[in-house]
């Protein structure tokens, strides 16, 4: 009897250690043939479609981050050249000289030589000259051969509903001496060299001597808008009176000053029409009455 209970005692326990086993081999069993079911995987983005025109796309760049700011310098950069330097006593030559349009052109008429005296960087003035002068606006004076015609300037734009307003005319040597100290010694104060601040000065305010508001003939004039165009009245009508704009901005090679919108010359009326419909300047102009 004690044979067969310790035989059932024996087949308990190898059932009981079978089934661990079993048990114990499942998940591994299942992990193999059934992996475990998870959330499902996301689907694969579709490729993004190519663009057909890649130049019309804006360029990517990363951003560069700036630098930090330091202490300000005392000292400034030197300026970018002038659009058009002026000479000084001593005046470099220009890069490349604009060829002088062909052909003749129309001399002044006998004993009105003295409207197309040139007066620029290497034509001074004596110190002491001083032309016969009257009032023009204002305060503002010029050579009386000129004034007249810059007074009928003015008028007529006014019966047009455009108001000219004269902000300089004639000078003498002492002014323009004042004019010129006064531009440079501001940008002096703004940090320039010396040197930098004298070619600045010279791009638009004449060495004294060498400046046509000395000589008269000149004004610094402006076309108040009162709604009627009057921003071009100046360059369409002001040859009719005589008057041409003395610095274009596509002249600055042969003039050696900066455009200057607002600067007229007094020349007389069919030199003015002349040099405005042929697109010259005063110094070409000279230029080609000296070959004709």
């Amino acid at each position: 009897m004690k044979r067969i209970f310790y035989l059932r005692l024996l087949l308990v326990a190898l059932f009981c250690l079978g089934t661990a086993l079993i048990l114990g081999l499942l998940p591994a069993l299942f992990d193999t043939v059934l992996p475990v079911a998870g959330p499902p995987a996301p689907a694969a983005p579709a490729a993004r479609e190519t663009p057909v025109a890649q130049k019309d796309l804006p360029p990517v760049s990363s951003p560069v981050p700036s630098a930090p700011e330091g202490p300000a310098s005392t000292e400034k950069a030197p300026p970018s050249a002038p659009e058009a330097p002026v000479s000084s006593r001593e005046p470099e030559p220009p890069s490349s000289t604009p060829e002088v349009p062909a052909g003749p052109v129309t001399p002044p008429k006998a004993g009105e030589e003295w409207a197309v005296r040139l007066v620029n960087w290497e034509n001074p003035l004596p110190m002491d000259y001083e032309p016969a002068y009257e009032v023009v606006q204002n305060r503002f004076v010029m050579d009386s051969r000129a004034a007249p015609a810059a007074r009928r300037m003015i008028a007529d734009a006014w019966a047009q509903g455009v108001t000219l307003v004269v902000n300089s005319a004639y000078r003498p040597y002492s002014a323009q001496q004042r004019v010129y100290d006064a531009q440079y010694q501001e940008y002096l104060a703004q940090g320039y060299s010396q040197q930098d601040a004298r070619l600045l000065t010279e791009s638009y305010v004449a060495v004294p001597g060498h400046s046509e508001h000395q000589l008269g003939l000149a004004m610094d004039i402006s076309a108040v808008d009162d709604g009627k165009g009057s921003e071009d009245w100046l360059s369409i009508h002001a040859p009719d009176y005589g008057f041409i704009l003395r610095y274009p901005a596509d002249k600055t090679e042969v003039t050696r000053t900066a455009y200057e919108s607002w600067h007229y010359r007094y020349v007389g009326t069919p030199i003015a029409r002349e040099i405005t419909d042929r697109g010259l300047c005063l110094e070409e102009y000279l230029e080609l009455l000296e070959v004709s």
